[in-house]
């Protein structure tokens, strides 16, 4: 998965990506490693100021995490040529609603519905 800020154009993003890692298996030492070439599947999720583009790949067993570190260095280093944010937070965190903090022995005190304000009824033995 790759992170773009929210203002990235997506169809120039993509466009980088696929040149990116396109050539991947036509690289030597990745060429025995894959089985299909990489490709650009869509975007797999928004959230906050970022979308999440999915990036997949087939390779042989057990080569997946070398595959993932040379796709994402390749991703990284075309996003510096080209100028894309890979993920930037928002200037400002969003709106937050705060509930009042009441401490619990002073509400224990204070609620008549609490177990410590019942009034105490007479045991039988």
């Amino acid at each position: 998965d790759v992170q773009v800020s929210y203002e990235e154009d997506l169809a120039r993003v993509t466009r980088v990506i696929t040149e990116a890692v396109g050539d991947l298996g036509a690289a030597e030492p990745w060429s025995a490693l894959l089985i299909e070439e990489p490709s650009v599947v869509g975007i797999e999720s928004m959230t906050g100021g970022s979308v999440i583009l999915r990036v997949s790949a087939k390779c042989i067993a057990n080569e997946n995490y070398a595959v993932q570190r040379e796709i994402r260095e390749r991703v990284k280093a075309a996003f510096d040529q080209h100028g894309i944010v890979g993920f930037a937070p928002s200037p400002t965190p969003p709106p937050t609603r705060t509930a009042p903090w009441y401490p619990r022995r002073a509400a224990a005190r204070s609620l008549p519905h609490t177990r410590r304000n019942r009034a105490r009824k007479p045991r039988h033995s």
